[in-house]
């Protein structure tokens, strides 16, 4: 009997210990002094559509499997993205990919339910490839696969009649929502 009661005073005393971390940690974090938010995150939201994707211009563009250099977006993954932000979906948009590659054909992807695939040639030069596909509300990856010889590099996406502007103008905005405990 006299046992089972110092096993249960150890076992209370376990719990205020957890307890004193767990409000020590919660005072500690809410003591922290507030940063101020200074980069985009996924959850930002464009209030216009984006009709061009340019590495001259754009801070606004999302990528991965690219670096830039002189202007230009270089793939230095076999599997690369570009993102196209829409506000409003666009079914059988025209889509101008301005690129250059040597070595292996590669492909092009756009994802979705009906997802298209596109073989790009081989070009020594800069050339411009026209497609259609179907852009939805949110953003639309534009996939490019390369084969580990190739060189592919991307100067610019345009879709549609795309004027040549910056991205953001004055009249649009952009809401960035941060997340919470991160202001």
């Amino acid at each position: 009997m006299d046992l089972t009661q110092k096993a249960k005073t150890i076992h209370g005393k376990s719990y205020l210990i957890k307890a004193c971390i767990i409000i020590g940690v919660l005072v500690l974090g809410a003591c922290r002094q507030a940063r101020p938010f200074t980069a985009f995150t996924h959850d930002f939201y464009w209030e216009s559509d984006q009709s061009r994707i340019s590495a001259t211009d754009g801070m606004l563009n999302i990528w991965s499997g690219f670096i830039i250099t002189e202007g230009t977006f270089h793939a230095n993954k076999r599997e690369s993205a570009l993102a196209l932000w829409r506000r409003t979906p666009i079914t059988s948009a025209l889509l101008k990919i301005e690129y250059q590659l040597e070595g292996s054909p590669a492909v092009f992807s756009s994802h979705g339910k009906k997802a298209q695939r596109l073989t790009l040639p081989c070009s020594p030069k800069f050339r411009r490839i026209d497609c259609r596909v179907n852009l939805k509300t949110g953003l639309n990856l534009l996939s490019f696969y390369t084969e580990p010889e190739s060189r592919l590099v991307v100067r610019g996406v345009a879709v549609g009649e795309s004027k040549m502007r910056r991205h953001l103008e004055k009249g649009d905005s952009l809401i960035l929502f941060p997340p919470p405990g991160k202001v």
